[in-house]
């Protein structure tokens, strides 16, 4: 677990893991330079689990995905766990996914989970929004992550052995995508569709379940140098992984190299193409987007026509600034 300034639904989330059917061997936690009331807290559920409860504190301020990669580094277990600050679990939670990574040869499972703000009784999941592949093999699978990530990292449970091949994750990519991708490629993903943790969404979420496609529009107009840093971001983001993919050698892989690095080379493209919409400001640029759409990219790896309008927004307006 990671944390920083989760004083208002710390407890809640300890609670749940404490109450889990399969009681965790420990818990680890890494609190980011938190400066309400997170390590009191913390500190309370040592003092009553002290076997059990683990507190790290950062001297400096790292980041999220740092942060959760150094909690790996401190795990002892054979089997590792997420987990946020604010969600809460529900009891079989652990049981379930244990049982599921000693009886299956992949090394890295995920589930569903229910979305809620105040009250749990809602009929919102996050796969609702962010669907696994229809067919369960490792190619199909690492393809999807290709297009877009389904596996929330409070979700996710894989073995030591996987993260040690896995780590470090590269610049530019959050811990639960680079691990469920790299994961899918390497030993494929047990998907369990069923809601085994509370999701809670409120106003602080590091990560939140995706907004509207008019949010998103909005929010990123309003920063062009934002959303420029962005792109460049993404398409430099998945240059990386086809080079991390390529060294791996077919018989290393449980997916087929060949599809996965033909998936990666279009949303290369893809990105390569938006890049160079938010950095020319030549109206020459225009034809990438009529390209993105022909080619149905932005089906694909974006938000479809909302995507598509958005980048010549964007494309007009970079040209004036």
């Amino acid at each position: 677990m990671c944390t920083y300034n989760g004083e208002e639904f710390l407890s809640e989330q300890l609670e749940s893991i404490l109450n889990q059917t399969r009681i965790p061997d420990e818990i680890v936690v890494v609190d980011d330079c938190s400066d309400d009331k997170t390590i009191e807290i913390l500190g309370e559920f040592q003092e009553s689990y002290p076997s059990v409860v683990k507190i790290f504190e950062n001297k400096k301020n790292i980041g999220i995905t740092k942060n959760f990669q150094k909690s790996i580094s401190l795990t002892s277990g054979d089997l590792i766990a997420f987990s946020d600050q604010d969600d809460i679990w529900k009891e079989t939670k652990l049981e379930k996914c244990i049982n599921k990574l000693l009886s299956d040869p992949e090394q890295l499972v995920c589930h569903n989970s229910k979305i809620f703000q105040r009250e749990k009784n809602t009929n919102r999941t996050l796969w609702d929004t962010r669907s696994p592949p229809d067919a369960k093999d490792a190619t199909r699978q690492g393809m999807r992550l290709i297009q877009g990530n389904y596996v929330q990292g409070a979700t996710m449970m894989f073995t030591k052995d996987l993260i040690d091949e896995i780590l470090p994750i590269p610049e530019n990519w959050s811990h639960d995508w680079y691990i469920a991708l790299m994961g899918a490629i390497i030993s494929g993903i047990i998907e369990v569709d069923e809601e085994l943790l509370y999701y809670r969404q409120h106003n602080n979420n590091a990560v939140g379940s995706p907004q509207s496609q008019i949010e998103i529009v909005i929010n990123n107009v309003r920063s062009m140098s934002k959303q420029r840093n962005k792109q460049r971001s993404s398409y430099e983001r998945w240059l990386n992984a086809k080079s991390i993919i390529e060294s791996y050698s077919q018989e290393e892989l449980v997916a087929n190299k060949g599809e996965i690095v033909a998936e990666l080379e279009k949303r290369i493209q893809f990105e390569r193409r938006r890049h160079k919409l938010y950095t020319e400001r030549s109206f020459s640029k225009f034809p990438k987007v009529i390209l993105n759409k022909k080619e149905g990219y932005y089906d694909k790896f974006g938000r479809g026509n909302i995507s598509m309008f958005a980048d010549v927004v964007y494309s007009l307006l970079s040209c004036f600034r």
